[in-house]
């Protein structure tokens, strides 16, 4: 199969250099890369999101995580009026 692309100047130059780096001919190293990286890509896609495999204890450890990156900030606290029900809509 023949797949033509259209690589910006500055990626034609890069690739160019990593292949000559490698001592191959510039379609090779385009095809290595290609499949070197659709692996890692399939992986991605079939990998499950955190949501959907996360245990209770995993959803416990990275809120404790995201509580501990706030720390030490100085965040300005929201006034008392701010919270009331008439200012938080319209009507």
């Amino acid at each position: 199969m023949t797949v033509t692309l259209e690589l910006k100047p500055e990626t034609e130059r890069r690739l160019a250099k990593k292949a000559e780096e490698n001592g191959l001919p510039l379609e090779n190293y385009i095809e290595i890369f290609i499949n070197d990286n659709l692996d890692e890509a399939e992986s991605d896609i079939n990998e499950k999101p955190f949501y959907e495999t996360a245990t209770k204890e995993e959803w416990i450890d990275e809120f404790d995580q995201w509580l501990d990156s706030h720390k030490g900030k100085n965040y300005p606290s929201i006034p008392d009026d701010a919270l009331r029900r008439e200012n938080m809509y319209e009507d």
